[in-house]
């Protein structure tokens, strides 16, 4: 896990240098394309270029740490459904930078997010994508045991 994180921001740099250059980047290493599939892979390429021009000379990024506490019995429903979130966002929406979760290590069904966009405008165009009214359908038939936790905010570069 810790290489595969090495290569993403490897992959990251290298995006920002060849976007800087005027270089189109069009494939995606085999050690990925496994992972998240190789149509993913080019977008977190596309999108991190994307974020270190934004934060250059764009809106900034605005950014937002969720967690998620999903019922036992709704555990299977929910990785389905934010799959295909996650996959949608990265893969249809321009403005999304980032868009990664993970379980708890301490905590079984306890879910952490970690989102970007490029301006509070990206996450306002992700909120109306059709994934997202997926998402929204899932979440309002009560697949939590507690309550949402959302925090909202600018990262400072």
């Amino acid at each position: 896990r810790p290489q595969m994180q090495l290569l993403a921001r490897l992959i990251a740099l290298t995006a920002l240098a060849s976007v800087s250059h005027g270089f189109t980047i069009s494939s995606v290493p085999i050690g990925l394309r496994g992972c998240h599939g190789q149509r993913l892979a080019q977008a977190r390429i596309r999108n991190a270029a994307l974020c270190c021009r934004a934060a250059a000379e764009g809106p900034g990024t605005y950014a937002l740490n969720v967690n998620l506490y999903v019922k036992e019995e709704r555990r299977e429903e929910f990785l389905k459904c934010i799959l295909e979130n996650q996959r949608g966002t990265m893969t249809d929406e321009p403005l999304a930078v980032l868009y990664d979760f993970g379980e708890s290590d301490t905590e079984r069904n306890t879910f952490h997010f970690q989102e970007q966009y490029l301006g509070r405008e990206g996450f306002e165009a992700h909120t109306k994508a059709p994934h997202f009214a997926k998402w929204e359908e899932f979440a309002s038939t009560d697949p939590f045991t507690k309550p949402p936790e959302v925090l909202f905010f600018k990262l400072q570069r």
